[in-house]
Protein backbone atom coordinates (compact mmCIF):
# COMPACT_ATOMS: atom_id res chain seq x y z
CA UNK A 1 0.00 0.00 0.00
CA UNK A 2 1.57 3.60 -0.82
CA UNK A 3 1.22 6.86 0.60
CA UNK A 4 -1.17 8.81 -2.27
CA UNK A 5 -0.72 12.84 -2.20
CA UNK A 6 -2.19 14.98 -4.00
CA UNK A 7 -0.80 17.75 -6.56
CA UNK A 8 -2.37 20.97 -8.27
CA UNK A 9 0.91 22.80 -9.07
CA UNK A 10 0.09 25.17 -6.04
CA UNK A 11 3.25 25.55 -3.54
CA UNK A 12 0.74 24.31 -0.60
CA UNK A 13 0.12 20.99 -2.42
CA UNK A 14 4.13 20.88 -3.84
CA UNK A 15 4.85 20.78 0.21
CA UNK A 16 2.45 18.61 0.82
CA UNK A 17 4.28 16.06 -2.24
CA UNK A 18 7.84 16.51 -0.34
CA UNK A 19 5.91 16.17 2.88
CA UNK A 20 4.55 13.16 2.02
CA UNK A 21 7.54 11.95 0.25
CA UNK A 22 9.41 11.94 3.55
CA UNK A 23 6.35 10.30 5.20
CA UNK A 24 6.28 7.51 2.13
CA UNK A 25 10.49 7.06 2.84
CA UNK A 26 9.73 6.20 6.59
CA UNK A 27 6.64 3.89 5.85
CA UNK A 28 9.43 1.84 3.29
CA UNK A 29 6.29 2.77 1.35
CA UNK A 30 6.16 3.43 -2.85
CA UNK A 31 4.37 6.87 -3.23
CA UNK A 32 1.52 7.58 -5.96
CA UNK A 33 0.89 11.39 -6.81
CA UNK A 34 -2.10 12.35 -8.13
CA UNK A 35 -3.06 15.67 -10.26
CA UNK A 36 -6.83 16.04 -10.46
CA UNK A 37 -7.58 17.47 -14.63
CA UNK A 38 -10.99 19.64 -13.98
CA UNK A 39 -11.18 20.88 -17.61
CA UNK A 40 -9.68 20.46 -21.44
CA UNK A 41 -10.02 17.41 -23.20
CA UNK A 42 -9.05 13.50 -22.75
CA UNK A 43 -5.95 14.07 -24.81
CA UNK A 44 -5.30 17.30 -22.79
CA UNK A 45 -6.02 17.09 -19.46
CA UNK A 46 -6.25 20.43 -17.47
CA UNK A 47 -6.55 22.08 -14.30
CA UNK A 48 -6.57 25.56 -12.99
CA UNK A 49 -3.95 27.71 -11.78
CA UNK A 50 -4.85 28.78 -8.50
CA UNK A 51 -2.87 32.15 -8.50
CA UNK A 52 -3.08 33.05 -11.98
CA UNK A 53 -6.68 32.01 -13.21
CA UNK A 54 -5.29 30.05 -15.89
CA UNK A 55 -5.51 26.26 -17.43
CA UNK A 56 -2.33 24.50 -17.00
CA UNK A 57 -1.43 21.02 -18.59
CA UNK A 58 -1.96 18.24 -16.01
CA UNK A 59 0.87 16.37 -17.24
CA UNK A 60 2.86 19.63 -16.51
CA UNK A 61 1.94 19.89 -13.02
CA UNK A 62 2.49 16.19 -12.55
CA UNK A 63 5.85 15.90 -14.00
CA UNK A 64 6.97 18.99 -11.44
CA UNK A 65 5.36 17.48 -8.74
CA UNK A 66 6.95 13.77 -9.39
CA UNK A 67 10.52 15.79 -9.58
CA UNK A 68 9.45 17.41 -6.34
CA UNK A 69 9.23 13.86 -4.65
CA UNK A 70 12.36 12.92 -5.86
CA UNK A 71 14.49 15.34 -5.12
CA UNK A 72 13.27 14.97 -1.05
CA UNK A 73 13.47 11.20 -1.15
CA UNK A 74 15.64 9.48 -4.10
CA UNK A 75 15.11 6.15 -2.98
CA UNK A 76 11.48 6.71 -2.82
CA UNK A 77 9.45 4.57 -5.43
CA UNK A 78 7.11 7.22 -6.88
CA UNK A 79 4.58 6.89 -9.35
CA UNK A 80 1.80 9.39 -11.14
CA UNK A 81 -1.03 9.86 -11.84
CA UNK A 82 -3.67 12.60 -13.96
CA UNK A 83 -6.92 11.52 -13.30
CA UNK A 84 -10.28 13.71 -14.47
CA UNK A 85 -13.41 14.64 -12.67
CA UNK A 86 -14.25 16.02 -9.01
CA UNK A 87 -10.87 16.05 -7.30
CA UNK A 88 -11.99 16.04 -3.65
CA UNK A 89 -13.97 12.58 -5.14
CA UNK A 90 -10.83 10.94 -7.07
CA UNK A 91 -8.61 11.41 -3.85
CA UNK A 92 -11.08 9.31 -1.44
CA UNK A 93 -11.29 6.97 -4.07
CA UNK A 94 -7.35 6.22 -4.03
CA UNK A 95 -7.50 6.53 -0.52
CA UNK A 96 -9.85 3.05 -0.62
CA UNK A 97 -6.47 1.39 -1.19
CA UNK A 98 -3.74 3.76 0.33
CA UNK A 99 -2.10 3.62 3.04
CA UNK A 100 -1.94 7.44 3.78
CA UNK A 101 -3.50 10.30 2.04
CA UNK A 102 -1.70 13.31 2.02
CA UNK A 103 -3.40 16.98 0.66
CA UNK A 104 -1.87 20.55 0.98
CA UNK A 105 -4.01 23.59 2.44
CA UNK A 106 -4.97 26.32 1.07
CA UNK A 107 -5.81 29.86 1.86
CA UNK A 108 -8.14 32.42 0.68
CA UNK A 109 -7.29 35.89 0.23
CA UNK A 110 -6.76 37.77 3.86
CA UNK A 111 -7.03 34.50 5.70
CA UNK A 112 -4.44 32.27 4.32
CA UNK A 113 -3.31 30.11 6.52
CA UNK A 114 -6.67 30.04 8.44
CA UNK A 115 -8.75 28.54 6.01
CA UNK A 116 -8.40 24.53 4.92
CA UNK A 117 -8.62 24.22 1.21
CA UNK A 118 -12.55 22.52 -0.19
CA UNK A 119 -10.92 19.60 -0.78
CA UNK A 120 -8.26 18.77 2.12
CA UNK A 121 -11.87 19.86 3.98
CA UNK A 122 -13.98 17.28 2.30
CA UNK A 123 -11.76 13.86 1.97
CA UNK A 124 -10.05 14.43 5.99
CA UNK A 125 -13.41 13.49 7.09
CA UNK A 126 -14.38 11.02 4.59
CA UNK A 127 -11.44 8.71 3.35
CA UNK A 128 -11.17 5.15 4.52
CA UNK A 129 -7.33 5.81 5.42
CA UNK A 130 -5.56 8.19 7.71
CA UNK A 131 -5.10 12.05 6.42
CA UNK A 132 -2.68 14.71 6.42
CA UNK A 133 -2.97 18.04 6.18
CA UNK A 134 -0.10 19.62 5.31
CA UNK A 135 0.27 23.51 6.55
CA UNK A 136 2.47 25.61 5.97
CA UNK A 137 6.83 24.47 6.56
CA UNK A 138 7.46 22.19 9.50
CA UNK A 139 8.04 23.59 12.91
CA UNK A 140 9.19 21.29 15.61
CA UNK A 141 7.98 24.21 18.03
CA UNK A 142 4.10 24.01 17.49
CA UNK A 143 1.72 21.27 18.50
CA UNK A 144 0.20 18.94 15.94
CA UNK A 145 -3.79 18.34 16.33
CA UNK A 146 -4.82 15.06 15.68
CA UNK A 147 -8.79 14.11 15.47
CA UNK A 148 -9.62 10.69 15.64
CA UNK A 149 -13.39 9.78 14.83
CA UNK A 150 -14.23 6.87 17.39
CA UNK A 151 -16.76 4.49 15.63
CA UNK A 152 -16.34 0.73 14.36
CA UNK A 153 -14.57 1.59 11.16
CA UNK A 154 -11.82 3.69 13.05
CA UNK A 155 -9.96 2.04 15.60
CA UNK A 156 -7.72 5.41 17.75
CA UNK A 157 -5.24 2.62 19.08
CA UNK A 158 -4.09 1.75 15.74
CA UNK A 159 -2.94 5.81 15.47
CA UNK A 160 -1.77 5.46 19.03
CA UNK A 161 0.65 2.86 18.23
CA UNK A 162 2.14 4.61 15.59
CA UNK A 163 2.44 7.93 16.85
CA UNK A 164 6.03 7.07 18.60
CA UNK A 165 7.40 5.38 15.02
CA UNK A 166 6.76 9.12 13.97
CA UNK A 167 9.24 11.33 16.70
CA UNK A 168 10.39 13.48 14.35
CA UNK A 169 7.19 15.02 12.65
CA UNK A 170 5.63 15.42 16.49
CA UNK A 171 7.19 17.71 18.94
CA UNK A 172 4.16 17.73 20.91
CA UNK A 173 0.71 16.68 20.17
CA UNK A 174 -2.98 17.62 21.47
CA UNK A 175 -5.14 14.58 20.31
CA UNK A 176 -9.63 15.09 19.54
CA UNK A 177 -11.18 11.99 19.94
CA UNK A 178 -14.80 12.22 19.01
CA UNK A 179 -17.77 9.47 19.40
CA UNK A 180 -19.87 9.13 22.58
CA UNK A 181 -16.51 9.03 24.69
CA UNK A 182 -14.34 12.50 23.88
CA UNK A 183 -11.53 14.89 25.26
CA UNK A 184 -8.21 15.87 24.55
CA UNK A 185 -5.66 13.55 24.22
CA UNK A 186 -1.56 13.97 24.76
CA UNK A 187 0.43 12.63 21.76
CA UNK A 188 4.15 12.91 20.83
CA UNK A 189 7.09 12.34 22.62
CA UNK A 190 6.38 14.05 26.13
CA UNK A 191 3.39 11.18 26.68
Amino acid sequence: RAVVVGADGSEPSLRAVRWAAGEAAMRAAGLTVCCVAVAGTDDRPMLWDGQELVLIPADEVLRRAIRAATDTTPDVAVAGDVLRGDPAYQLLARAREAELLVVGARGLGAFVGLLVGSVSEHVAGRADCPVVVVRGEASPDLPVLVGVLADERRDPAGLELRLPEREHHLADGVGVQVGEEHGPVRLGPRM
